[in-house]
Parts: structure tokens; C-alpha cells; sequence
């Protein structure tokens, strides 16, 4: 496939959801965080654009909070 020809990836909570949540019913709401593959996720789709996905994804969970996600957690374990 040439370059000028790539896919974007699907920009819609609905198509991660299924995905996410696998990975919070693996590891629970206390051990999951945020990472990406950036920049070279940016050849598919854009940061803004994941991290919008992960804060609509927190607002469906009633244990898991955007503050956990993207900062809580991490800080947890590696105290």
C-alpha cells in the first residue's frame, strides 16, 4: 500500500469501546493508564482525537474517572 493511500482510523468511541472495555475488565479501573504510540499514531489519526475518545470513554464508566485514566493511576504505582 502506498503511503498516500493509508487508512485513517475510526475517530468514534463506539468502534474502542468493545477493546476498552476488555482491557478494564482485565486489569480494573485502578490499574489501567493512558499511553499512546504518538507520533506515529498521528499516520492514522490524530492525539487530540485519542485522548477525546478515552474522555468520552470515562464518562460511560461510573469506576473509572478521567483523573485515574490519564494521571491517578500512574501516579499509584509508582509510589
Amino acid at each position: 500500500m502506498r503511503f498516500q493511500e493509508k487508512k485513517i482510523a475510526p475517530r468514534t468511541l463506539k468502534y474502542y469501546k468493545p477493546l476498552l472495555d476488555a482491557a478494564v475488565d482485565a486489569f480494573g479501573s485502578d490499574r489501567v493508564i493512558f499511553g499512546s504510540n504518538w507520533p506515529l499514531s498521528g499516520l492514522r489519526g490524530t492525539y487530540n482525537n485519542a485522548v477525546q475518545i478515552l474522555e468520552d470513554y470515562c464518562k460511560t464508566l461510573n469506576d473509572l474517572s478521567e483523573e485515574q485514566l490519564f494521571f491517578k493511576n500512574f501516579y499509584n504505582i509508582n509510589q
